[in-house]
């Protein structure tokens, strides 16, 4: 009987190991996964900008795209003109939007989707009549965010001081306290919420596209990206991103809707022309 209960005793020992073994390797096995999983998980480098339709609206919808292609995504805040330097050397691997005119600067990247357009326009003090003739005016200053080349084409020739700022906050704050006479403002048509002051006059100067980039040497990765925000874009309808819009949160949701946009020719030439090279 006391053999018996000491086999007894071995075996549930043993079988405790084997269990307690069993959940061991388990665990291990699991973690190796885990680990293997997120080696395979990519990562990559994009430019973005302080622009609030940037922020709330463009950059959670790129994140959210490349999710959905288990892709992580990493953020540098530096303007235009650097971010283009940097995606032609190749030491970053996008930008999350930029204006059309980067697609004449430089053919290391790929406009990979058109995400939104924008309005620019002049905005003057309200003692200060705002129109062309303003620009060549030598004693007023204009304010502009550095490194920004969506406006050179606007101001060509003109003969107004300039003023940089490294960011909008700062170019609206120095606009408000009448440290200069007149600034460039973006009014994205997708996310209105920057506004022309009451107490300001203002003038139309154009209209702009923002394209997603990305280097030529995603091109594979392009297609899929492509895809992937069309089908992002039409399902949400940006309605959960646009809700932050304090504008627009007390509209029926209905009302909200992601207009069509339609890539102007020149950008479609542009294109054809950078895929048929591939």
């Amino acid at each position: 009987m006391a053999k018996y209960r000491v086999t007894s005793a071995l075996n549930s020992f043993q079988l405790a190991s084997i269990i307690f073994m069993l959940i061991c390797a388990s665990d291990v096995f699991a973690l190796a996964n885990q680990e293997r999983k997120q080696a395979q998980k990519q990562k990559l480098i994009f430019s973005t900008s302080s622009h609030p339709a940037v922020t709330k609206l463009y950059q959670p919808l790129i994140v959210a795209t490349y999710a959905q292609l288990n892709i992580e995504l990493e953020f540098v805040n530096i303007n235009e003109e650097r971010s283009l330097r940097l995606l032609n050397a190749g030491e970053i691997d996008g930008d999350v939007i930029r204006t059309e005119a980067v697609l004449e600067a430089a053919s290391d990247f790929i406009p990979v989707y058109m995400l939104g357009d924008a309005k620019v326009y002049l905005v003057c003090q309200i003692n200060i009549e705002c129109t062309h003739s303003t620009l060549q005016e030598k004693h007023r200053i204009l304010g502009t965010v550095a490194g920004s080349m969506y406006y050179k084409k606007y101001l060509a020739g003109t003969q107004i001081g300039r003023m940089k700022y490294t960011n909008y906050d700062l170019l609206r704050e120095s606009f408000k306290q009448k440290r200069i006479d007149a600034l460039i403002q973006v009014i994205n048509n997708q996310y209105p919420v920057a506004t022309i002051p009451d107490n300001a006059n203002s003038m139309l100067l154009g209209n702009i596209h923002g394209y997603h980039l990305l280097h030529k040497k995603h091109a594979p990765l392009a297609k899929q990206v492509q895809a992937a925000l069309e089908l992002l874009s039409e399902e949400k309808k940006h309605l959960e991103i646009l809700t932050a819009n304090p504008a627009v949160i007390n509209e029926p949701r209905e009302t909200v809707k992601q207009p069509k946009i339609t890539p102007p020719r020149k950008y479609q030439e542009h294109l054809r022309l950078r895929q048929s090279t591939r």
